[in-house]
């Protein structure tokens, strides 16, 4: 969740939470119910004592984990994570983004991460998904993205993110704003703030182009370069 304090219920513990859960997927008896929980807040190293703790009384990385192990309950073959990092310091957002690698690696599922944090993106993620105005503009392996940017609008969101390695440069945001989604350009939806739009990026709906492995949604890779 990209809020835990608000996705949680403020007037329940984290273990009467959990039980509303199980009670609603499964048929757990109440004692299965409570060595579930026990054992999926130790995944999340969360000492099981905070069972009996209300969202108040857990920091905000607590919370964040404890989402996590309710999402872990059913041992589940992919977790969607919207903006969990958004409302955390930057070192519990590191402990959070390790602690989620960790039991990736341990319990093998996958995670569709949405955020729009662009450090997070290149260290933690394998493969990369632009979206732009609800469509796809270009999917490739996180390092190729970041690397070699393929669309327009990738390279602009990678010039608008500052570096912290070699010397300062002014940063180059994108003009104009992103389209009214119930009245949508024709052709490519990114041409009305694209640098190097043509007259054809607006005469018909841009497909997805193969360009070694990746895909890009951009007529100037229509030759596969």
């Amino acid at each position: 969740m990209q809020s835990a304090m608000n996705a949680l219920n403020p007037v329940l513990t984290v273990a009467e939470q959990m039980r509303d859960a199980c009670r609603a997927h499964s048929n757990m008896s109440r004692a299965e119910i409570e060595a579930r929980s026990r054992e999926v807040l130790r995944l999340v190293s969360i000492d099981p004592v905070h069972l009996h703790s209300y969202p108040h009384q857990l920091s905000g990385g607590m919370r964040q984990r404890a989402m996590i192990a309710m999402a872990l309950l059913f041992t589940p073959d992919l977790v969607i994570m919207d903006e969990p990092t958004s409302a955390l310091d930057v070192v519990a957002q590191r402990s959070l983004m390790v602690q989620i690698k960790e039991l990736q690696e341990r319990l093998g599922f996958a995670v569709i991460f949405v955020t729009h944090d662009m450090s997070l993106v290149s260290h933690f993620s394998d493969r990369l998904l632009v979206m732009y105005a609800g469509q796809v503009a270009e999917m490739s392996k996180t390092r190729e993205l970041f690397d070699r940017p393929l669309h327009p609008y990738s390279h602009g969101l990678l010039e608008a993110f500052p570096s912290i390695r070699g010397p300062n440069a002014r940063l180059a945001g994108i003009p104009g704003s992103p389209p009214d989604l119930a009245n949508l350009p024709t052709g490519c939806r990114f041409a009305p703030r694209c640098p190097l739009v043509e007259p054809r990026c607006t005469a018909a709906e841009v497909p997805l182009y193969s360009v070694n492995g990746s895909l890009v949604r951009c007529v100037l890779r229509e030759n596969g370069r």
